[in-house]
């Protein structure tokens, strides 16, 4: 009887070590299955008077959904989680 539960307790003991690291496991790579996305910001001022321009209407081409953002009292824009690489931006 008293083998028994020890063999059980040990048992247990193992499975609770596997299950640990599997948890272990799962969690570490639900921190790499992450998108890795970047920002754009910059600034939109006139050609000719370099005078901000405010509420003009800043897009990136071909997003989908449509990603943008409008120009604040400086003229700045931030478009976040954006996918990296190069964008083309269409102003109006």
């Amino acid at each position: 009887m008293i083998a028994l539960q020890r063999f059980n307790t040990i048992r247990n003991n193992v499975l609770l070590k596997k299950l640990s690291f599997i948890l272990l496991f799962i969690i570490s790579q639900a921190g790499f299955s992450q998108v890795i996305t970047q920002t754009v910001r910059g600034t939109v001022a006139d050609k000719i008077s370099k005078s901000p321009l405010i509420g003009a209407s800043v897009v990136i081409k071909g997003s989908n959904p449509v990603k943008g953002s409008g120009t604040d009292a400086d003229g700045k824009f931030k478009i976040e989680k954006v996918a990296v690489g190069r964008v083309s931006l269409k102003i109006t």
